[in-house]
C-alpha cells in the first residue's frame, strides 16, 4: 500500500505542476489574446465575385465563379456564386452555358441520357459496341 500511495502522490504532484505551468505567460511576458485564438469564419462561397479563387477550395460547391441572378434580380449585389460546371444545367462546362430540354450535364457536356450510348440513362454509363441506346437502356428494343 506505500507504494501505490507513493506513486499516487507523485502523480497529483506532477499534474499540479503541468496545470500551474500551463497558464503561465509565454516567454517575453505577453500573453495571447482570446480573440487571436478564435478561429476565423469559414470563407463565403456565395459571393466569389471579389475572389473568385476562393471557388478552387477543396470544401468549396463549384469550380468555377458564375453570375447566378436572373433577368429580374439584374443589377442586384451578391449574384456571382461557386457553381460545379461538371454537373449544373444552367452552366454546363462554364458559366451561363445551359443545357436544353431533356438534357443533363455530365462532366462539362450537355447530354441526352435517354438516347445517348456514351451516357445512357446515366452519366458515364456506355453501351457495348454494338447496342444502342433506348429509353436510357442500352439494347431496349433488341
Amino acid at each position: 500500500m506505500g507504494k501505490a500511495t507513493a506513486f499516487l502522490m507523485a502523480l497529483a504532484v506532477a499534474l499540479a505542476a503541468v496545470v500551474a505551468f500551463a497558464d503561465a505567460a509565454p516567454p517575453g511576458g505577453l500573453r495571447r489574446s482570446r480573440f487571436l485564438a478564435a478561429k476565423l469564419p469559414p470563407p463565403s462561397y456565395n459571393n466569389c465575385e471579389k475572389k473568385p479563387k476562393i471557388c478552387e477550395e477543396v470544401a468549396s460547391p463549384g469550380n468555377s465563379c458564375c453570375n447566378v441572378c436572373t433577368h429580374k434580380e439584374k443589377g442586384k449585389q451578391n449574384c456571382h456564386r461557386c457553381v460545379n460546371t461538371h454537373k449544373n444545367i444552367a452552366h454546363c462546362g462554364e458559366c451561363g452555358n445551359m443545357c436544353g430540354y431533356g438534357e443533363t450535364c455530365c462532366d462539362g457536356k450537355c447530354v441526352d441520357l435517354i438516347n445517348d450510348r456514351k451516357n445512357c440513362g446515366e452519366c458515364g454509363f456506355k453501351c457495348l459496341k454494338n447496342l444502342g441506346c433506348s429509353y436510357g437502356l442500352c439494347d431496349y428494343a433488341g
